[in-house]
């Protein structure tokens, strides 16, 4: 990213990762260049988020 960041500093990415790379560290790495981001996150890696989810769905109805 640091590449690609100096290289082309007006671009404006959008990068997709799989559900290896949907984590904290990938996400604020991602954030320091001003890129955003899409991430996969499986139920089964990511049980707390589809909590959370599941409960802001629940409070919505």
């Amino acid at each position: 990213m640091s590449n690609i960041s100096r290289e082309h500093p007006h671009l404006k990415l959008v990068l997709n990762f799989d559900d290896l790379y949907s984590d904290g560290p990938t996400i604020k790495l991602v954030k320091s260049y001003g890129y955003s981001f899409i991430m996969v996150a499986k139920d089964t890696s990511h049980a707390s988020l589809y909590e959370s989810v599941d409960e802001l769905i629940r409070l919505a109805r």
